[in-house]
């Protein structure tokens, strides 16, 4: 499969299969001129993890041969990469996959070159026996939103991402909350499945998603984590052998932004809700105060709880699907 990879057919212009072991730098490039003021203002670590795969990819490859990132296909004008795809398989049991990166540089748009990468990523996905696609769009991008409807895909779902600005970090709300550690695996499953709506866990293979646990889990997070000088703290409220409320807070060096992701039991929400975004907070005590990011179901107690610690909305995104059996 490495050899496939990398001996793939020089094309000069036109489509060709997106290859990690070359393409990544300037795939990042794409991404960074196509969303570049939006990644700033959400604290995206796409672009930084697509240069730290292209620096470090021997070791990383080898702690994680099926990196997600290693299918999609590249537009190629006169041999330089002007647009991208990437595809994900989230579930080979249901053949769920997720389409991210999407993009194309501006000076190359109108020309139906993004039309044809979602083309080519759809064939791929059917080749491969994939059922349902999946994606994410900005609500307020109309244009992307018709392009997607064209290929039949249709939203399910909506989730909101919000912003704390730079402030002092709140007291730690009790001293219930507990470190969690690997034995905690089952436990957070249950909480996952109870606290996020079935419908929403279509995309739980999104990076952003607000499933803490399996996040940060794994050798090649741990070294990612290394490489990107990044701290993360998980801490769960729990009772017996459940865990009732649990956040995760990636802690980064200014000005990068900081990343809290929670879960709290339908049952315990009204308890734990705001508790839990507290501790959250709380555990950067120490370190310099800056903006923190956290995505989550709109319109629910989640939202609600963010909002009474200070944060406000920065953009909402629609999660659409296309059944592929249909």
């Amino acid at each position: 499969m490495l050899a496939q990879t990398l001996q793939q057919p020089v094309i000069r212009s036109g489509l060709r299969l997106y290859n990690p072991f070359r393409d990544t730098d300037a795939v990042a490039d794409v991404i960074e001129s196509a969303f570049g003021d939006e990644l700033a203002l959400t604290g995206s670590e796409i672009i930084g993890e697509m240069r730290r795969w292209a620096r470090w990819w021997p070791l990383l490859w080898l702690l994680n041969p099926l990196d997600p990132l290693s299918a999609g296909f590249v537009w190629l004008e006169e041999g330089r990469i002007v647009g991208n795809i990437n595809l994900w398989l989230t579930d080979a049991r249901t053949g769920h996959w997720l389409i991210t990166n999407v993009a194309v540089l501006p000076e190359y748009r109108r020309r139906g070159i993004g039309q044809q990468l979602v083309a080519a990523g759809l064939d791929l996905i059917r080749a491969r026996e994939g059922k349902v696609a999946l994606l994410q769009v900005r609500q307020d991008n109309p244009t992307a939103i018709a392009l997607y409807a064209r290929f039949g895909f249709r939203p399910y779902h909506t989730v909101v991402e919000m912003r704390r600005e730079a402030s002092d970090w709140p007291a730690r709300a009790a001293s219930h909350w507990q470190p969690v550690s690997w034995r905690d695996q089952s436990a957070a499953d249950e909480l996952y499945r109870a606290a996020v709506p079935a419908i929403a866990r279509y995309y739980r293979a999104n990076p952003q998603a607000p499933y803490p646990f399996r996040h940060s889990s794994g050798p090649d997070r741990w070294l990612d984590d290394l490489l990107a000088r990044r701290r993360t703290f998980q801490q769960a409220v729990k009772v017996d052998a459940r865990l009732l409320a649990m956040v995760q807070v990636v802690a980064q060096r200014p000005p990068r932004l900081h990343h809290l992701a929670f879960l709290v039991h339908p049952q315990a929400r009204d308890e734990y809700a705001r508790d839990t975004v507290q501790q959250g907070l709380s555990l950067l005590q120490g370190r310099p105060p800056g903006a923190v990011l956290s995505t989550v179901t709109a319109g629910g107690a989640e939202e609600e709880a963010l909002a009474f610690w200070g944060f406000a909305p920065t953009r909402r995104l629609a999660q659409m699907k296309l059944d592929l059996t249909e």
